[in-house]
């Protein structure tokens, strides 16, 4: 028997979708951070870049702080970089 299977009367719960009043917008345009948010990412940054893990800190600097949107879609390719640098 799987008791993960449900066949639509699961009792409590309710199966029916929700209505959405307005459409999600994912767009990070104008993303604005928090003030601590921005002081921990410059935070971040000093210290990946004196570990020898990010060039160019200044510019991520004024990047974080100027458009984070930017800065926020960049963090994947950021995050697998900087492991393929750890892992060498």
């Amino acid at each position: 028997m799987d008791y993960n299977e449900a066949l639509g009367g699961e009792g409590w719960w309710n199966t029916h979708p929700q209505k959405e009043d307005k459409p999600v917008n994912n767009d990070q345009r104008g993303v604005k951070l928090e003030q601590w948010e921005q002081e921990e990412g410059l935070k971040a940054i000093d210290s990946l870049a004196a570990k020898g893990l990010l060039n160019d800190p200044d510019v991520w600097k004024k990047r974080l702080t100027d458009n984070s949107a930017a800065v926020l879609n960049e963090l994947p390719w950021l995050m697998f970089t900087m492991l393929d640098r750890v892992t060498d």
